[in-house]
């Protein structure tokens, strides 16, 4: 969905976040988050749900990457999550310009894609998330996938330096309302509010 310019520019910014804000204890945050959009020609619009509107709305959804540490935080990629539909119409890809190469892949897998692109460049301890993320459990044991490779090709940090998981990833930081039960193809269904500050390890 991309241009090779920007995405050596995500790089770049990803190797200079690591470099200047990385620590051992970093922790890696994904968060599908939608954005209201009229009309139906930008790329991956469509009615689904919109955390910030809270409902089911015409909007695009993107798959953010922030990284954190104890000196600071940033938001460092994002992914434009392209909808069955629109992946599946080819003169509809045509008209928006999406390149040929782009397909169909659910919210996880393009998390995952990110993770494996970004992560090495970030040093981090934790992969954390939203509910939407956790409650997959393809998705958990991608990631438990990822922390066995990792053993297997010996990683030499310290033990309490090496990425860990959260796979029911419940947010780091207070949000209102922007939860929901999982929906076909790691989309939203229905609505739920509510207030969550905890995080819970169930790797």
């Amino acid at each position: 969905m991309t241009s090779s310019a920007p995405v050596r520019q995500l790089t770049e910014l990803a190797r200079q976040v690591g470099q200047q804000l990385g620590g051992p204890d970093g922790v890696l945050v994904f968060d599908p988050s939608a954005f209201p959009k009229k009309g139906d020609a930008s790329v991956g619009v469509q009615r689904q749900w919109c955390g910030r509107l809270g409902k089911i709305d015409n909007c695009q959804v993107g798959i953010y990457l922030a990284y954190g540490s104890r000196s600071e935080h940033a938001l460092v990629d994002v992914r434009l999550y392209l909808p069955r539909e629109w992946a599946n119409d080819k003169e509809r890809r045509k008209r928006a310009g999406v390149p040929r190469a782009v397909r169909f892949r659910t919210r996880h897998e393009l998390a995952l894609e990110t993770l494996d692109e970004r992560g090495p460049l970030l040093p981090h301890a934790w992969v954390a998330g939203d509910d939407e993320l956790g409650r997959c459990s393809w998705f958990r044991q991608q990631l438990r996938q990822r922390r066995n490779r990792s053993r297997a090709e010996g990683d030499k940090r310290p033990a309490g330096a090496r990425p860990r998981l959260w796979p029911c990833l419940l947010s780091l930081v207070e949000w209102q309302g922007d939860g929901a039960p999982a929906g076909p193809e790691g989309g939203h269904r229905g609505s739920r509010s509510g207030r969550e500050t905890s995080i819970a390890d169930l790797g």
